[in-house]
């Protein structure tokens, strides 16, 4: 998962627009949104406190509050957890944070894709040295 997180990041550097992503962690979950303070350099964002986000999946608007913390930006009160919650956004997923104006950010939510692992059931006569299927090569 962590490449594919890699890939898209390296796509949007790419195209070049105003923008940073997460990668759903359990931290994610349990701590403030903090915007990133290259991000904030780059941007100026947020320009104000109170500031919104948004998806292109919803109608509604989740307010999110910040607060400056030493270099960085830090969501406050329950908007970003309110946001994780109404999207029932699952670790694994990718988001990605676009800038809108100064007090909006459009939020792209690219899901986790699970995939189920391949398994192979070993029985007793895979082991046997007389009744287990072989591959020949014929050269």
């Amino acid at each position: 998962m962590a490449h594919l997180f890699t890939e898209v990041v390296k796509e949007m550097d790419k195209v070049s627009f105003k923008h940073f992503s997460l990668f759903l962690d359990m931290g994610s979950f349990v701590s403030q949104l903090e915007i990133p303070v290259a991000f904030t350099n780059k941007t100026k964002w947020p320009g104000e406190k109170q500031c919104a986000l948004v998806t292109s999946m919803s109608s509604k608007q989740w307010q999110v509050n910040f607060e400056r913390r030493n270099s960085s930006f830090v969501s406050t009160g329950t908007g970003w957890r309110d946001f994780l919650c109404d999207q029932e956004l699952r670790i694994g997923n990718i988001l990605v944070f676009e800038v809108v104006d100064e007090r909006c950010l459009v939020v792209t939510i690219n899901p986790y894709a699970e995939k189920t692992p391949f398994k192979k059931i070993l029985r007793p006569t895979h082991l046997r040295e007389n009744n287990s299927a072989r591959l020949l090569s014929v050269l």
